[in-house]
């Protein structure tokens, strides 16, 4: 029944994909359509938004790849700086070397120990994303 019921929301999702792109491009379809066959111009406002959003997508990937040195460098600074703060004392109670390593070390072996679990989560967002491209796929075409 759940997967019958989420084949449905898929489609549903798609119609209203449709419907938002639709609505986006049809200011510039009219536009176009003034020089131009309406076929030809839904057919290239259609091809001008699709590379507006690959542009897009391309510039963050791009963005979050170039500083990826600078972010795992932050990434690293926090943490030290949660540690540090657990440490100096300014809390009610006081927390050691010893307890931060072993909270560390308890944190390590839980990921080691679900790895397969985490593995399989990730599958399922892997899965979450091909759904949604196929909802856009649906949705433009």
């Amino acid at each position: 029944m759940f997967f019958a019921t989420s084949k449905v929301q898929l489609v549903f999702i798609a119609l209203f994909l449709a419907f938002v792109f639709t609505a986006v491009l049809r200011p510039l379809v009219s536009a176009m359509s003034r020089i131009m066959p309406r076929g030809l111009a839904t057919a290239l406002s259609l091809l001008t938004g699709i590379l507006v959003f690959v542009g897009m997508l391309t510039y963050v990937v791009y963005s979050v790849a170039n500083q990826w040195q600078q972010l795992s460098k932050q990434f690293g600074t926090g943490i030290q700086q949660i540690i540090d703060f657990l440490q100096s004392g300014r809390l009610p109670f006081q927390v050691t070397n010893a307890q931060t390593a072993a909270w560390i070390d308890q944190g390590v072996k839980w990921v080691q120990d679900h790895a397969g679990q985490l593995a399989g989560q990730a599958a399922a967002s892997a899965t979450s994303v091909v759904e949604v491209f196929t909802a856009l796929a649906l949705a433009i075409f």
